[in-house]
Order: C-alpha cells, then structure tokens, then sequence
C-alpha cells in the first residue's frame, strides 16, 4: 500500500475508535437486582436452570466479557429486560403455586421445541446447551408438580358448588368483552369439535371447536396458515379421576378465543386473543394482555401460532 492511502486510510480509522469508544458509553447496561425470592427445586433442576436459563431470566445475569462492548450490550440488555419479564426465576415468590406451575410448563415446552435457549445466545454461550438428558430431568420435575388424585374432595365441593349456581343463575343480557374489544361469543356452542388437550401443569382439560371457516380450513387442509375468518374456542375444565382411573370434567375454568384477521391483529402475529372464566365469563386480563397470549404460542410460530392440531389431520 503506498503511503499516501495509508496517510487517507488513518483518519477513517481514527474515527472508527473513537466513535466505537463513544458508544461504550450509550445506551442502558444490564442491572442486577436483589433476589426476592429463588425458585425452590432439586439440585440436579436447579443446576441446568442456572448453567442455561438464569443469564436472561433472573437477576443474577452473569456475562461475559463480550457481552458488555456495546453493540452487542445493548441487545443483551434489551433480551435479558424482556426475558426477565416473561419469567424471572429471582421473583419467584411473587407468582401463585398455579402460576409457577404454568410458567415451568411453559419452560419446558419452549426448550423441547428447540426455541429456548436461543440459536443466538448458544452460539456464544455453548455452555449453555440443554441436552435430552437434562431435558428429561425437567420434564419429570414439570411432571411431579401434578398429580390427579382419585375422588379428589376440593375438586369435586368445586364441581358441586358450581353446578348449584348454573341450575340457579338467570341468564345476562349484557355481553361481556375482553379488553381488547372481543366480545364473548356464544355460538360456539353450535360449532363443531376439532380437538382435545390437556395441560399436566394445571391438572386440567380441553375441548377446542371451531367456527365454520375453521371447519372449512380443515377440510381443505388450509391450516397453516389458516385463513383469515377462523375462530377457535377452547372451552376448559378442571379433571376429576375416579377409582376407576376414568377422566372426566369437573369445575367448568374458562373459555379462551383465538380470531384470524391478519390485518386487524397484525401486531399479534394475525391472531386476536379474549378470555372468559367462570360462569359469569368475567373478561381476563388487562390492557395489552394478548402481547403475553402471542408469547407463549410463539413456540409454535411454524404451526401459524396455533397449539392445536386439528383431530383429522
């Protein structure tokens, strides 16, 4: 190279240093709260908590030297915010017992779907690979904090009071609407069946139906994606075993909704969530509460976001 391009090549790279040392001093750097309240489980859970989940999700973010040179600090510090807002390991002692359950439930099925931890982060932080082995682990630690007892008493004063208040109540003619504007709807009632599920986590039970334009959608094999017009409906139920070891409903939870309209849900992936529980279908969650709703189907994004999977295909 001759000197005088090394004489024009030296201020632009002067001016990459310097602007490179100015941005070590923009933009936020990840914090370290105090730890309220550690999640209590066994060692061997704990250790591939802490080793693959706990640099995000926690406060007790442990990074490395590269993860703190600004470019790649700020999106760090903007994953580990958002992480620690879905699920925060160091504020465990903030959720109801159901609450924890769901969210391990959750955990689990993010990792074995291969979503968590992120390619991104694993590239970097090989360490932090859950294997199938420290896979069963969790699975059966999710597993343990379920358990279906036969004629289970609470369940069934729950089932009973609730049956009471049914055969008693007057209908209502004010249709209640979730936050966001979706209105309770009824007809689901005259839809027909596209699957069943359950949820081992909450001890509970499913029945999904369909509008006719899911209906269709199944028929013409039109689900992923599905078209827009589609409604699904998952009605839920507490289980009740008896000594025969036979499943069946028990205390009537909630009805849940997932509309198709690519447009008018175009900041949740396409799809708009309502929630309805117990018999008065009192509206679930707060202002912007689809935004948790389209987290946790995110795990299924190759499926059009849906869990379901309709009973003919």
């Amino acid at each position: 190279m001759k000197a005088s391009s090394k004489r024009k090549l030296l201020p632009v790279i002067a001016l990459f240093i310097i602007v490179f040392i100015g941005i070590q001093f923009i933009g936020e750097k990840v914090d370290h709260p105090a730890v309220t309240g550690e999640i209590k489980a066994p060692k061997e859970v704990k250790q591939i908590l802490e080793r693959s989940c706990y640099s995000c999700h926690s406060n007790e973010t442990h990074l490395e030297w590269f993860d703190e040179i600004a470019p790649a600090s700020w999106l760090v510090q903007s994953h580990v915010k958002h992480a620690r807002l879905g699920m925060n390991f160091s504020q465990w002692d903030t959720m109801t017992e159901i609450e924890k359950k769901g969210k391990l439930w959750q955990l689990y099925n993010f990792v074995a779907a291969d979503h968590m931890p992120k390619k991104s982060y694993l590239a970097v932080h090989p360490d932090a690979k859950i294997e199938k082995k420290d896979l069963d682990v969790l699975r059966n630690y999710v597993l343990s904090l379920t358990s279906s007892k036969i004629n289970d008493t609470s369940k069934i004063n729950s089932f009973n009071k609730q049956y009471k208040e049914l055969i008693s109540q007057n209908a209502s003619k004010e249709i209640p609407k979730a936050p966001n504007g979706i209105p309770f709807i009824a007809d689901y009632k005259n839809w027909q069946i596209i699957s069943t599920s359950e949820r081992f986590d909450s001890g509970t039970m499913r029945i999904i139906y369909g509008n006719p334009a899911a209906i269709k959608a199944v028929k013409d094999k039109q689900t992923n994606p599905w078209p827009d017009g589609v409604i699904m409906a998952k009605i839920v139920w507490t289980q009740l075993k008896d000594e025969f070891g036979e499943i069946k409903p028990g205390e009537y939870k909630y009805i849940q909704y997932m509309i198709k309209d690519k447009r008018k849900y175009e900041k949740t992936q396409g799809w708009g969530f309502a929630r309805f529980d117990n018999l008065d279908n009192k509206p679930f969650g707060k202002e912007d509460f689809e935004y948790s709703c389209i987290n946790c189907h995110m795990v299924v994004k190759d499926q059009d976001y849906v869990f379901t999977r309709p009973i003919k295909q």
